[in-house]
C-alpha cells in the first residue's frame, strides 16, 4: 500500500492532484492523509507605520482559518464520497 500525503494552503486546492491521487488509489490502494495550512501574506505583516495595528492580520487569520476548515470538509467529503471511510486523528 503506498502513501500519499496531499499538503496545500486553504486557498488553493488543486483539483487536478486530488483527481491524480484517485487514479492512483485505481491502480493500487492507497493511503492519504491531508495537511492544509494557513496562506498568510506576510507582507502585511511590515508595519506601514511606527505603530502597527495587529487588527488587520488578526482579522485576516481568522478568515484563513476559516477557509482550512472549509477544504478539510470539502477534502474529507471528497474522500468519503470516493472511498467511503475516511479516519480522523
Amino acid at each position: 500500500m503506498k502513501k500519499v500525503l496531499f499538503i496545500c494552503d486553504g486557498r488553493n486546492v488543486s483539483n487536478a492532484a486530488f483527481g491524480f491521487i484517485k487514479s492512483l488509489n485505481e491502480e493500487e490502494k492507497i493511503l492519504l492523509t491531508g495537511i492544509f495550512y494557513l496562506s498568510v501574506d506576510f507582507r502585511i505583516l511590515i508595519p506601514s507605520s511606527i505603530y502597527p495595528d495587529p487588527e488587520p492580520l488578526a482579522t485576516l487569520v481568522e478568515d484563513e482559518k476559516e477557509q482550512v476548515e472549509n477544504t478539510v470538509h470539502s477534502f474529507e467529503r471528497d474522500c468519503t464520497k470516493k472511498w467511503n471511510r475516511i479516519q480522523n486523528p
